[in-house]
């Protein structure tokens, strides 16, 4: 895992505006670096402006991206990038924002999650019934 600069620019000032457009260059360049080095096979991002450097990188690189959108209303992040990468992974049937060119690109694969959450969930729901 590494650490990439980023920032959001939604609801900030207009120097704090610069400072993040500034950290996303600096990410995008240490994004470039080590995708180079690393040669992954797909990039996956989550959205937020944290995920903008290394999908645009993955995207200057031509490397295979996926981008998820885990609400029903596709973000910001995502929304830029939707039309640039290879697919669109969903969490529900339908997600508001998407852009209608970019709906070919959905697989619905629902929420990730580790199955040690899952299993809590399960206990919690079947003690709970039984009192």
């Amino acid at each position: 895992m590494r650490r990439i600069s980023g920032g959001g620019i939604a609801g900030l000032g207009t120097i704090e505006k610069l400072r993040s457009v500034g950290a996303l260059g600096v990410g995008l360049i240490q994004a470039l670096r080590w995708l180079r080095h690393d040669k992954p096979k797909v990039v996956v991002g989550f959205g937020g402006y944290a995920s903008l450097p290394t999908m645009v990188a993955a995207m200057i690189l031509r490397i295979p991206t996926i981008i998820h959108e885990q609400n029903a209303v596709l973000g910001r992040a995502n929304r830029l990038l939707a039309g640039n990468v290879g697919t669109i992974a969903v969490s529900f049937d339908s997600v508001a924002s998407l852009p209608p060119a970019c709906k070919g690109k959905t697989t619905k694969i629902g929420m990730p999650v580790r199955p040690a959450f899952t299993a809590l969930g399960s206990e919690k729901i079947s003690s709970a019934s039984h009192h």
